[in-house]
């Protein structure tokens, strides 16, 4: 899925991975990536926590809660 927003084969990203190490990842891309998680793994984020999911490690935190 991170290969297909940030358009990139082979992409892989550590948990820390996030705007601060990756230049592509504006605010454009973070709605694509939330957009993109939330159709992946059926779940929706509510408005106040998009803002504070801004590394691979706190979006698949918040995946595991559910």
């Amino acid at each position: 899925m991170l290969e297909s927003i940030f358009g990139a084969a082979g992409l892989t990203m550590s948990d820390d991975a996030g705007p601060h190490s990756n230049p592509e990842w504006d605010s454009i891309v973070h709605l694509n990536l939330i957009l993109a998680f939330e159709a992946e793994f059926d779940v929706r984020f509510s408005t106040a926590e998009i803002p504070q999911l801004t590394s691979v490690g706190k979006l698949r935190a918040r995946l595991e809660k559910g």
